[in-house]
């Protein structure tokens, strides 16, 4: 028979360890959906309810996108549910994230209109940082602001500052597996930052000639 688990939701915007919280709760033993290709598409673009709450049925924990902007109705249809709020140290370091992700990914998903447009708010999210890291923000105050009332069901933690299985596993009531902490998809702090410099070079130059300084 299988076991029967209190449904675990990542609310944390991708980049922001998401990988590494699909790897915890996989070796927890928890039947995990993380990004998958045409998913996001079906479920928040063309709402597709039967299909997100048969997906919501068949597994127990989720991440990365489209889960972690389907809170509510996370909430709406599971209310034992439990929240794990992901985040960077800084939405600095999140937008470095987004951009080392963009330059190393083939499969062009941000160049896709759609997508970006409904995730940041713009069809160009890595030429403006201001509003990209806005949207991030604003992501993680509404989650908190949620679930604000209601102590025990969202955690939050980030993983650069420390937390680890201790916060995970005393969240979930489960006991801390005799592994090392997976930090996975880690890139390393200089990449990050070349990528980083490099488009906000590219935004300075595009913004002087909207301004016509140059």
């Amino acid at each position: 028979m299988t076991e029967v688990r209190t449904k675990v939701l990542g609310v944390g915007m991708g980049k922001t360890g998401t990988t590494t919280l699909c790897v915890c709760l996989r070796k927890l033993g928890y039947r995990h959906l993380t990004w998958r290709r045409g998913t996001y598409e079906r479920l928040l673009l063309e709402r597709d309810t039967a299909e997100m709450h048969r997906l919501m049925d068949e597994y127990d924990s989720f991440d990365d996108s489209p889960w972690c902007s389907l809170y509510r109705e996370m909430d709406e249809r599971y209310p034992d549910a439990k929240y794990v709020l992901t985040r960077r140290r800084s939405p600095e370091a999140w937008f470095g994230s987004l951009v080392s992700h963009h330059a190393r990914s083939t499969e062009g998903h941000l160049a896709n209109p759609a997508v970006p447009l409904h995730k940041y708010g713009t069809t160009r999210p890595l030429e403006d940082p201001a509003r990209t890291m806005a949207v991030y923000e604003n992501h993680n105050r509404a989650v908190r602001e949620y679930f604000a009332d209601r102590p025990g069901k969202l955690l939050e933690v980030c993983w650069e500052e420390g937390d680890g299985w201790k916060e995970l596993c005393g969240f979930l009531g489960t006991d801390i597996p005799d592994l090392p902490f997976p930090h996975a998809n880690k890139r390393p702090d200089n990449m990050l930052r070349w990528h980083l410099k490099k488009v906000l070079r590219r935004y300075a130059k595009g913004a002087k000639r909207r301004l016509g300084l140059s």
